[in-house]
């Protein structure tokens, strides 16, 4: 009988010691609080959708452009701005050398690897777009495929409607 309440002594013995050394004695680093959104929510929604940015937004990157070429899915841009010669990548746009542009949403890459051009920027802002100062001196995205008209199936409209394709291709008179 003493042998089976040495066993249980022990036995409870070793259950509160595991019990006690697995308590956390590292203090938790502190919760931070989400990062604030600046802009209103139209510009949010204006960047986030490739949209025009609204007139009241203060884009940050821009110059006249010295060079401009397009790699991949970028357009790389060599900009005069106030303060010397930057570098900027957009998503592929056609830009004009000698017109005025300013990268909306820049952030500042350092030591940017281009695999496409082989080689390295030391410092190139990366944008979601171009945000330009005139229709004649700005950027034009990239065209899309069109597909042929014997691709696109044959719809009879009804009286008084307008289709989708006529909207798109009369834009510039709306």
């Amino acid at each position: 009988m003493m042998q089976n309440v040495r066993l249980i002594v022990s036995t409870f013995s070793m259950i509160a010691l595991g019990a006690t050394g697995c308590t956390e004695d590292t203090p938790k680093p502190p919760v931070q609080a989400p990062a604030q959104v600046t802009g209103s929510l139209q510009d949010q929604l204006a960047d986030v959708l490739g949209a025009e940015a609204a007139p009241n937004a203060k884009p940050s990157v821009g110059g006249k452009v010295l060079q401009a070429f397009n790699a991949g899915r970028y357009t790389y841009l060599e900009l005069e701005a106030e303060k010397g010669t930057i570098w900027a990548a957009v998503p592929a746009v056609e830009v004009e050398v000698g017109g005025t542009v300013t990268v909306r949403s820049a952030s500042l890459m350092d030591n940017f690897r281009s695999p496409s051009l082989n080689r390295t920027f030391k410092t190139i802002y990366f944008g979601s777009g171009l945000v330009t100062d005139a229709p004649a001196a700005g950027a034009k995205p990239v065209p899309a495929k069109k597909e042929s008209a014997a691709a696109q199936p044959k719809i009879d409209l009804p009286e008084g409607a307008v289709s989708v394709a006529s909207v798109y291709e009369n834009v510039a008179a709306l």
